[in-house]
Parts: structure tokens; sequence; C-alpha cells
């Protein structure tokens, strides 16, 4: 946690933490910079795959990021 985090939420040092809510299309982005590169690829090979479909869905183009890494 930052300190802003610690400030605005005195709770979590009693209970470890706290809930933070993020955007949906901010979480796929943190699990998607968060994974690796053959996983990554693997999303590509998934049945019925649509590169479209997972950028609306998600914000992210999958097939041009991996082109580029």
């Amino acid at each position: 946690m930052t300190k802003e985090e610690r400030i605005a939420h005195p709770e979590a040092d009693v209970i470890g933490g706290y809930l933070q809510k993020i955007d949906y299309k901010e979480a796929w982005r943190r699990a998607w910079n968060g994974a690796s590169i053959s996983e990554r690829k693997k999303v590509l090979q998934l049945p019925n795959f649509d590169n479209k479909m997972f950028l609306e869905i998600t914000g992210i183009d999958a097939k041009k990021e991996l082109k580029n890494s």
C-alpha cells in the first residue's frame, strides 16, 4: 500500500489490508501485464479466439502487444 492509501484506510493496519475497487478493464490490464509471454500466447490459441472481441471486452489488443514484445 502507498502512504496515501494507508492514510485513507487506517483500518488496513488492523485487518491487514483493504478492498481496492478498480475498473474491469484495469483489472484485465493488471492480469495481462502480470502474465508471461507464453501465458499470453496461450490466450491466442484458445478455440474461437477473436482478437476484436477480446479488445472490446478487455481494452487489450493481444495480437498487437504480442507482436511488439
